[in-house]
């Protein structure tokens, strides 16, 4: 029987970018992508989460968790221009910041109702659920382990995801600008890198 990462390193390697520009803004889907197809292996996994500090075009990144010290990122060549799949933890920039774990349970029954393979970007809606239950989970979290100034740290990040999805929506549904932050991937009839799975899980 293979071992846990190997599955998991399997499932990664179908949502691998190592284009620049394939990878700008799909670090999300992708790392969904990841955590749907190890599901569907019978595996549960553990999503990775930094805020960047000091950039124009993005506010977080994510990565699949590989353990303490290494994560699985698709679309790290976006980072530093290193397309290596396995990635430390240390080797990140600076300016990534408050690095957090998430289950990839709390937002795959959301992902999961996604019709993927005919969406450009995330659709608003989605977005917003997924934010609100990370704020959730955040805040949860913080109150279990009596850690206030996280507490009140979650609290700014409420304001702040408002006013992003504020922006995000009048972008999207009025001024009609790419969100590439929300990109999921290009469409199903057009690359082999999309995000949707044939119907057994197989590559």
């Amino acid at each position: 029987m293979r071992s846990e990462q190997e599955l998991l390193l399997q499932a990664a390697r179908r949502f691998h970018l190592t284009h620049y520009g394939d990878a700008f803004g799909r670090c999300f889907a992708h790392v969904l992508g990841v955590a749907q197809a190890a599901k569907r292996q019978g595996l549960a996994v553990e999503l990775v989460r930094w805020d960047i500090i000091g950039d124009r075009d993005f506010y977080d990144h994510w990565a699949v968790s590989c353990g303490e010290d290494v994560v699985i990122d698709p679309t790290h060549v976006q980072v530093d221009g290193d397309s290596g799949l396995l990635q430390a933890v240390t080797s990140y920039p600076a300016h990534f910041k408050n690095l957090r774990r998430y289950p990839a349970a709390l937002l795959l029954p959301l992902f999961d109702a996604l019709d993927v393979g005919r969406c450009d970007h995330m659709p608003f809606r989605f977005m917003w659920q997924s934010g609100l239950a990370l704020l959730r989970h955040d805040m949860r979290r913080a109150c279990r382990e009596r850690q206030w100034r996280k507490l009140m740290q979650g609290a700014d990040q409420v304001l702040r995801f408002s006013c992003r999805m504020a922006l995000g929506a009048l972008q999207h549904n009025w001024i009609r600008l790419p969100l590439p932050q929300n990109r999921m991937g290009p469409r199903v009839e057009t690359s082999p890198a999309c995000l949707r799975l044939p119907a057994d899980g197989s590559g």
